[in-house]
């Protein structure tokens, strides 16, 4: 089963100590949809793990169109990310945890 793992970095803070309004616009776009994805029926923590604040361990049998989702948000808000693609989850990673 192939996995990957997405880490979005937060952005840094303008000189008024704000984060700029499209990376704001993104993050909360990332939340949604990690929110919904979640709820969705089909889905288990096997399919769609958070490993932590805007880190997750994605199944990509079944969460490749997650995946495209969370970068394409991403990217729209000029967020930096990181994608490892893995042959299978790592033995670190206990089955099940969130």
């Amino acid at each position: 089963m192939k996995q990957a793992i997405l880490q979005i970095f937060r952005p840094e803070k303008d000189s008024q100590g704000s984060i700029p309004h499209e990376a704001s616009q993104a993050l909360t776009e990332i939340s949604h949809i990690y929110k919904d994805r979640y709820r969705n029926l089909g889905n288990t923590d096997a399919n769609l793990e958070a490993l932590g604040e805007n880190c997750w361990l994605l199944d990509l049998d079944t969460e490749v169109h997650t995946l495209s989702l969370f970068v394409t948000a991403a990217e729209r808000g000029c967020l930096s990310y990181r994608v490892a693609f893995l042959d299978e989850k790592p033995d670190w990673i206990p089955c099940g945890k969130k």
